[in-house]
């Protein structure tokens, strides 16, 4: 995927943990009101972590923006406190939905207007699969491999696979772009 002219590649990592099927159907509504030509990964379930008994599910999205990095975090607040996200949280706790800007560019062969740092972005099976099955072929500034070879080194047990890319378990207008 190329950006349009004038416009930057934006990816962006969706999470939650609290009713996460109605979530990041809701979410995935919200950004395709924001972001042009939106494309999304996979979903993967996470092992809860110690303050939560519930499993993070988690995936990748990818569309354009004609907005700089400043504004489209405003927008991506925006849209978590719409959906219930609660500021202050415990960290590992029940998270309503999570939306992280991770990388913004120009397109493949451009230098990144933004991304994420390597430990944030590379090491968590929850962002680097879904993102190798979006951006195969990238990689990070800090990186020695791409996401493909990256995710391809994770242990097998890491994630657990819970909707195809197609989302066929969600209403189908539940992700059209909001009048």
């Amino acid at each position: 995927m190329s950006a349009q002219a004038g416009a930057a590649r934006a990816v962006i990592g969706l999470g939650s943990n609290l009713r996460p099927r109605a979530a990041l159907a809701a979410a995935l509504a919200r950004l395709a009101g924001t972001l042009d030509s939106l494309i999304w990964s996979t979903t993967w379930s996470s092992p809860c972590q110690a303050d939560s008994p519930r499993p993070y599910w988690n995936l990748v999205a990818v569309g354009t923006t004609p907005v700089g990095r400043d504004r489209l975090e405003r927008q991506l607040d925006d849209i978590e406190t719409a959906l219930g996200r609660r500021r202050g949280a415990l960290a590992g706790g029940e998270v309503a939905i999570d939306l992280d800007l991770l990388l913004l560019d120009d397109g493949p062969g451009t230098a990144p207007r933004y991304v994420r740092p390597a430990a944030a972005l590379l090491e968590p099976a929850h962002v680097r699969v879904p993102l190798a099955e979006l951006l195969p072929g990238w990689r990070h500034p800090d990186a020695t491999a791409t996401l493909d070879e990256l995710a391809q080194r994770l242990p097998a047990d890491e994630l657990t696979l819970v909707a195809a890319r197609d989302f066929a378990w969600l209403d189908a207008a539940a992700v059209e772009a909001p009048a």
